[in-house]
């Protein structure tokens, strides 16, 4: 079992076997440090526990012990989380009194006496009245008092307007907590389910099912909405479309009576789509308004526009659909030819390395010629 103490005894023998005195060193391992900026906000049956977590390198964990009586020891009787890290959500009863102490462990022990536990500290949970009005009870979160009274409350007050739950943040965040899930309004205003610490408006911690009619989604700062329509209502399929500023320019959706995915751009005027590598090649593939398609060009020429090298595994055919009998390639037309490179003497001498059966057109001689044997033959 670890020991946070190392004793270490050393003395000295000289060559006539007499001992020197013993020097003694004795290394330790403290328990971290007792923690002191607690804050405890409290629900009608929730308590999250929060604070600083200690800097040593050993640190492991966090225990949390509550009891309803006042000068409570802390045993296993009354440990009621014990976490690798904060903030902790605890359960408990609304309209009633905790007392509750904290203490971090490290590797060696989490035994209560080995530990710097914190001092007490208490806190009142809410006790809801639904009457119109402020609530009947008072509550106390961190020192926060917060009032009963009269149907216009003070900006420290929960109440009921008539019509809805109203509970001010008063600097704290807000928890509604269930069996599985909870939401957090944080005092920032960032609503949070099933996450206690929500880090944007809105963050969910787990899946999302949208049930209904059409669903927008809005960024002022740029003008875009992002709309999720299910079809539930129309003869259309699910969609998703992106809007700026009113108008649509993008729509996501399964084709009607197939299994196909179209992506249609609704303003002719915007380059239609593009894929691009982060931090890499720009423009990987490029679809332009009349419908061409570039690979690495942004300027595609014609229906495919291929910078860069290609490679085609299997058959080739050009001015029809099938490749005839044994050919792995076939041209097909009434009104063209096939045009080789043409180069001149000079200029074809300067190809590296080319192989048997390389096919050019010598602008100096006006001859077809072909690579035979290693050497240029003329066709003609």
């Amino acid at each position: 079992m670890p020991s946070r103490t190392v004793l270490f005894n050393v003395k000295v023998i000289d060559k006539n076997a007499n001992e020197s005195v013993p020097a003694s060193i004795e290394p330790f391992n403290d328990a971290p440090a007792q923690v002191e900026d607690i804050d405890i906000r409290s629900t009608f049956e929730t308590l999250l526990v929060d604070f600083t977590l200690p800097e040593d390198l050993d640190f492991e964990g966090v225990l949390v012990w509550m009891d309803t009586t006042s000068g409570f020891i802390p045993s296993a009787a009354n440990l009621v989380a014990d976490s690798p890290g904060v903030p902790i959500s605890v359960d408990a009863q609304a309209d009633t009194t905790y007392y509750l102490r904290v203490a971090a462990y490290d590797a060696f022990s989490k035994n209560p006496d080995d530990l710097n536990i914190s001092l007490e500290r208490s806190i009142t949970t809410l006790a809801v009245d639904t009457t119109s009005g402020a609530f009947s009870e008072s509550l106390t979160v961190s020192g926060i008092p917060v009032s009963t009274g009269t149907s216009n409350p003070t900006f420290q007050q929960i109440y009921n307007n008539g019509s809805a739950l109203v509970i001010p943040s008063v600097g704290k965040p807000i928890v509604v907590s269930g069996t599985n899930s909870s939401l957090v309004v944080s005092e920032t205003g960032f609503v949070g389910v099933n996450t206690p610490v929500p880090s944007n408006f809105l963050h969910v911690g787990g899946g999302v099912f949208i049930e209904g009619n059409a669903t927008q989604f809005n960024e002022a700062d740029a003008g875009l909405t992002w709309e999720i329509d299910p079809g539930l209502t129309t003869a259309q399929n699910a969609s998703l479309t992106l809007s700026d500023r009113g108008t649509e320019i993008w729509n996501f959706r399964k084709q009607s009576g197939s299994n196909n995915f179209v992506i249609r751009n609704a303003v002719e005027a915007f380059n239609p789509f593009t894929i691009e590598q982060a931090g890499g090649i720009a423009n990987q593939l490029y679809l332009d308004s009349t419908g061409n398609v570039g690979f690495n060009t942004a300027n595609p020429q014609e229906r495919l526009h291929v910078v860069g090298s290609g490679i085609v595994t299997n058959k080739l055919a050009v001015g029809a659909t099938t490749v005839s009998g044994g050919a792995v390639a076939q041209f097909t037309s009434t009104t063209g030819g096939v045009l080789f490179p043409q180069m001149t003497t000079s200029q074809r001498d300067a190809i590296s390395n080319p192989p048997n059966g390389s096919v050019i057109y010598n602008t100096s001689t006006d001859k077809l010629q072909v690579r035979a044997a290693g050497a240029w033959a003329d066709l003609h």
